[in-house]
């Protein structure tokens, strides 16, 4: 996942980005709605105004999430199909098995399936 999580970087950096932008122009968001909340299509034309003038795309926030969706997708159907074909007891890495814990085990040596082949 971490390296997944690289890849899709450059696409969360510009949904971060697009957020703090948004986040700064709610004050005035919520000031046109207050001022034009009879006049719905008048509010709307102000608030694609001030979209327009502090060059945000409300839309920009949420293209990077759904482009995400599918390699998130991919790396699900990958780890299923591991568990189906009954290997996830092999070891990856520097991973004993991608099992993880035994749960109910002792708590004290709950981390020994990660660090008791080293």
């Amino acid at each position: 996942t971490l390296i997944i999580k690289l890849a899709t970087l450059p696409l969360t950096k510009s949904q971060l980005e697009s957020t703090t932008k948004m986040q700064t122009l709610q004050p005035a968001i919520k000031e046109v709605q207050a001022k034009y909340q009879s006049n719905p299509e008048v509010m709307n034309q102000k608030i694609a105004e001030i979209y327009q003038t502090n060059e945000v795309n409300p839309l920009a926030g949420c293209i990077p999430s759904i482009v995400q969706i599918p390699v998130f997708i991919g790396l699900y159907r990958a780890v299923l199909n591991l568990a189906k074909a009954d290997a996830l007891d092999e070891p990856f890495l520097w991973l004993p098995n991608l099992e993880g814990p035994t749960y109910g085990a002792d708590p004290t040596t709950g981390s020994d399936w990660l660090f008791k082949n080293w």
